[in-house]
């Protein structure tokens, strides 16, 4: 490499170990641009003749927004987003076409492009890409970067041991975080396996089970509901939950219904197997027209019907093709498995089966906590492993 490096660059972020030194990252860049508009030739699907793929980010296996028949970049390099996803990085070897958002950086032949990308990941300005609004090529050119020299030229060599070492034990960080998550995968799955337990005993011991409809145990007081836009709510901002579909959108000055009610998504809800369709609300509250007000009945446990609608599949009672809804008359058909003794819905069995499963899923959310936190760790690891890999203590 023929260039100049800085002898001295001022207000550096840490100092660096003998025989390390802070560069420009535009002093060590064979080439460093910004990406353009789509070309003309542009087809949003690949195929024999549009099959160069236009790269719109810096996200690993994210940002192709379609294909062209021609290439702008031919060579390794690294692409960085300079919109949106602000900051990511990653290394290219394919030939691509780089969009307005990307800013593409090919290194001169004595930086591993391994090397470089692992430093950009920690880069102060990279790191904090959500807080400025765009990434510029000046920005870029500038950023700080540290690098092994050896007789005055970047020490390829040493790099390529530092990339070694990374690798080395991010490959065990990374078997270690996919047990982790298996784990979390399977925490998951141990509440889905209990309710279906539960309500697969409703659907085979027809003697002390009933089925019976919806509309018949509960009393829907959807007439009273009231949606207000968003201009509306600001004029009436105040303590009181403004409930839609999934939960409280917003806090009003005032309220339409007071108790206790399970709330379940007309539209614009989670009506899949397993999904959060419903979720019951005591107190003052308003709600608008996006949600369901169900008034249980005596004698029927409002946890255990709350338990069921999580249990069940209510795609099969919506209509609509792009967005689902669960209308008033389907609603009231939905079939309700309930527990029965002497002839009559048996309420201290809906109940205990609801505390039984409140207390498997605090536990369970516990678990949960506690591997996220793990995985939390594992990803703090890595940076900790980063952090000391360009401060020249891995080798």
């Amino acid at each position: 490499m023929s260039k100049i490096f800085s002898d001295e660059i001022k207000n550096v972020p840490y100092p660096l170990p003998e025989g390390w030194k802070w560069v420009r990252l535009k002093e060590i860049a064979k080439k460093l641009f910004a990406g353009g508009d789509k070309p003309k030739n542009f087809s949003k699907e690949k195929n024999s003749s549009y099959n160069i793929p236009i790269i719109a980010n810096g996200m690993k296996n994210k940002g192709i927004i379609g294909y062209t028949n021609e290439s702008k970049v031919n060579e390794p390099c690294i692409t960085i987003s300079a919109r949106g996803t602000i900051g990511h990085s990653a290394m290219r070897n394919e030939s691509f076409y780089p969009a307005v958002r990307v800013i593409v950086l090919i290194p001169e032949k004595d930086v591993n492009l391994k090397f470089l990308n692992y430093a950009l990941s920690i880069a102060d300005i990279i790191r904090n890409g959500a807080n400025i609004p765009q990434l510029t090529i000046p920005m870029v050119k500038n950023l700080l970067i540290p690098l092994p020299f050896k007789n005055g030229i970047p020490d390829l060599e040493k790099q390529k041991q530092i990339v070694e070492k990374i690798e080395a034990i991010f490959e065990k960080i990374d078997r270690a975080i996919t047990l982790r998550q298996k784990a979390l995968e399977n925490t998951k799955k141990l509440f889905e396996s209990v309710l279906n337990k539960i309500f697969k005993e409703a659907e085979e011991d027809k003697e002390n089970w009933k089925w019976v409809k919806l509309g018949e145990i509960v009393e829907i007081l959807d007439k009273h509901r009231k949606p207000l836009n968003k201009k509306e709510r600001e004029n009436k901002k105040g303590k009181y939950p403004y409930c839609g579909a999934n939960g409280i959108i917003d806090y009003i000055n005032d309220f339409i219904f007071d108790g206790k009610y399970l709330l379940i998504a007309e539209d614009g809800g989670f009506f899949k197997k397993y999904e959060k369709s419903s979720y019951i609300f005591e107190g003052k509250f308003w709600a608008n027209n996006h949600v369901h007000i169900l008034k249980i009945k005596n004698d029927f446990s409002t946890e255990y019907i709350n338990y069921f609608f999580l249990y069940e599949d209510l795609e099969k009672y919506c209509s609509g093709a792009t967005r689902l809804k669960l209308n008033q008359t389907k609603l009231k058909e939905i079939k309700i498995p309930l527990p029965f003794k002497n002839s009559q819905p048996d309420f201290e069995k809906q109940k205990q089966i609801a505390e039984y499963l409140d207390n498997l899923h605090n536990k369970i959310k516990q678990l949960e906590e506690l591997q996220k936190l793990q995985l939390e760790k594992f990803n703090k690891l890595k940076e900790s492993i980063l952090n000391k890999a360009f401060r020249g203590e891995l080798v």
